[in-house]
């Protein structure tokens, strides 16, 4: 009898508790083009292109294209970036960026608006990421609930 309790638990019961967590990395090539204002805060066009995987196997390109606005101290006051992910399969996740660390790297959020095929789970979720740079090099992380 506990035998079976124990099958109908792995079976049917823990995926229902179990909450899936989606995990993906960007590397990719960074470039800025920036305005200097008198007062040394910046405004920055920013591109990135590069390479995509994540934890269920999927791998393809990404491109993120927008603009940040920073103090003279490199404190980000507002970013406005738009990500495009594309897996060898031709199926997309769209996101939106949000930080408010430094120029330099640090964590923030991406909010996912539109996605087409395998990536329909993820619509309308939030991924928390940790972003660094080195040189013209972008490395992120992010985990989804």
């Amino acid at each position: 009898m506990n035998y079976y309790f124990f099958i109908f638990f792995l079976i049917l019961v823990k995926p229902i508790l179990a909450e899936e967590v989606y995990k993906f990395e960007f590397n990719g090539n960074f470039t800025e083009k920036t305005v200097t204002l008198s007062d040394k805060s910046t405004f920055s066009s920013l591109n990135s292109v590069g390479a995509f995987s994540d934890n269920k196997g999927n791998i393809g390109k990404y491109e993120c294209n927008g603009v940040r606005e920073a103090t003279s101290k490199g404190k980000l006051l507002d970013i406005n970036v738009l990500c495009e992910v594309i897996d060898k399969d031709m199926d997309k996740i769209w996101m939106k960026a949000k930080r408010v660390t430094d120029k330099l790297g640090g964590t923030g959020r991406y909010h996912i608006i539109d996605t087409i095929g395998k990536f329909k789970m993820l619509e309308r979720k939030t991924c928390a990421y940790a972003v660094t740079f080195f040189n013209e090099i972008i490395f992120v992380k992010a985990v989804c609930k």
